[in-house]
């Protein structure tokens, strides 16, 4: 082999193994999605598939629905965690979401993690009574803890050009304690 063919064929290796390096950290990563009591314990409710992108990653999330309860409520199909006291129903947003996050935002997320609690015992649902799982970075993983919301502004579609009609002063602390799962964990 040639001088230069042998440099040719080490600069194209060299490059080839730095781009698989690089690309290492770059790779699809499929997460779990569970949902915490106040001791710690957490029930897997799906996963979240995260595929990188320039600047963040685009996503999938998958609902476990074999943890969930099927219910028709108020004219409309929702899946239920069934809990003694109080149910929570997973509400799917209905309006488009570009399905992205970055380190420093991850609220199309938390807009697929909306859901409704409504006592058990109840036939109908309220949307009032929204629950909201503000999301964070802790090193690896996504963590959320719960906020409550009134998420009836969602049953008309927002103003043209308004993408996240849920803004932070329509969220307040909840009272971890009137919550069955008071923490969302995204990550082992």
């Amino acid at each position: 082999m040639l001088p230069s063919a042998f440099f040719r064929h080490a600069i194209l290796v060299l490059a080839l193994c730095l781009s698989l390096a690089a690309s290492a950290g770059d790779e699809v990563r499929q997460l779990p999605v569970s949902l915490e009591d106040s001791s710690g314990q957490q029930m897997r409710i799906g996963t979240l598939m995260l595929t990188p992108v320039k600047e963040g990653w685009s996503y999938h999330l998958n609902m476990d629905r074999s943890r969930f309860e099927e219910r028709f409520l108020s004219m409309r199909p929702f899946i239920c965690l069934e809990g003694r006291v109080y149910s929570l129903c997973h509400l799917s947003y209905p309006y488009p979401l570009e399905r992205r996050i970055t380190k420093t935002d991850l609220v199309d997320l938390e807009y697929d993690l909306l859901f409704i609690q409504k006592r058990t015992a109840e036939y109908g649902i309220d949307a009032h009574k929204g629950v909201y799982y503000r999301l964070t970075w802790n090193n690896d993983r996504i963590e959320g803890r719960v906020y409550e919301t009134d998420l009836d502004k969602l049953a008309v579609p927002p103003e043209a050009g308004v993408k996240r009609p849920i803004a932070a002063q329509d969220l307040y602390e909840a009272d971890a304690g009137r919550h069955a799962w008071p923490k969302i964990v995204i990550g082992d």
